[in-house]
């Protein structure tokens, strides 16, 4: 299992764990995982910065974003595409068309063109509203990850480091969005053979999904998550006498989260897999306005 999965990725891994339903059953925390607990993550929303008010790019986008979540990708790229290069013979552009397009673009592979949307749209965004630390972090996130994408994991530490400054900052920000951040450095140093920094970035993950985790089953999830990713580091490091000691810890909420599984299965309350996803993606969207 891959370390580098991160925003929508992440959110699909944590699915994967069990294909249970979000709402099926509500989970009882075992005692083991209950220290630090809080109520649960931030329910605040990122919104976006404040600026002219454009209503056509506030029409595109919103299209875009639609198109997208009912699968029809090219077609919401496609207007994108369309409506960046329509502003660029503007003298006021909206940072939100680049933005978006490079979301579309790092997803098709088009990695140079989504990091130079991504930096137009990380310039333009501080012009508008400079103290819009959340959305100034989610965009250096994104641009980190396409940096590690290409395998430059300087540049994309910088921004990752940028992106946790940033989302510190913010007192809106959802403690989703630190792990996430948090997951991606890890991913960095383990490209650089940096294990300890690893480590250290991946502890601190784990640390704040136990402090953040919700009594139910999706915050079972992103804890279990977090404790496998710790483990991988372990395995690609070669720390075998961590991993057996971390295993100890993962079985019994792991085992836990199989037998709900298999209990709301036998309810038949279990959804398609494709549902669990879908719904993920509209609350991930819903919460951080991406």
């Amino acid at each position: 299992m891959g370390i580098a999965k991160a925003g929508l990725s992440r959110a699909v891994g944590i699915l994967a764990l069990t294909t249970m339903g979000l709402q099926a059953l509500s989970l009882p925390l075992l005692p083991c995982y209950a220290q630090g607990a809080s109520t649960g993550m931030a329910a605040s929303t990122g919104t976006a910065p404040s600026g002219p008010p454009d209503a056509k790019v506030a029409d595109v986008t919103s299209r875009a974003l639609q198109l997208a979540m009912d699968g029809n990708t090219s077609e919401a790229r496609d207007l994108l595409t369309t409506a960046n290069k329509d502003q660029l013979k503007k003298s006021h552009r909206n940072p939100e068309i680049p933005y978006f397009l490079a979301l579309f673009e790092a997803r098709e592979g088009k990695l140079k063109d989504a990091i130079q949307h991504l930096s137009d749209a990380k310039e333009l965004y501080g012009q508008e509203d400079s103290k819009n630390f959340l959305r100034l972090a989610l965009v250096s996130k994104r641009l980190g990850d396409c940096l590690y994408k290409e395998s430059n994991s300087k540049a994309a530490l910088a921004e990752y480091a940028t992106a946790m400054k940033l989302a510190q900052a913010s007192p809106t920000c959802p403690a989703t969005v630190l792990e996430e951040i948090l997951e991606s450095e890890a991913a960095c140093y383990l490209l650089s053979k940096d294990y300890a920094s690893a480590e250290k970035a991946a502890q601190e993950q784990l640390a704040l999904a136990r402090k953040n985790v919700k009594v139910d089953a999706i915050g079972l999830y992103q804890l279990a998550w977090s404790l496998l990713q710790l483990g991988d580091i372990y395995r690609i490091s070669g720390q075998n006498g961590k991993l057996q000691a971390l295993k100890a810890v993962q079985r019994p909420l792991l085992k836990s989260i199989v037998l709900a599984r298999m209990e709301s299965d036998k309810m038949g309350q279990l959804p398609e897999y494709s549902e669990l996803v879908g719904k993920y993606r509209q609350d991930y969207v819903k919460q951080l306005q991406p």
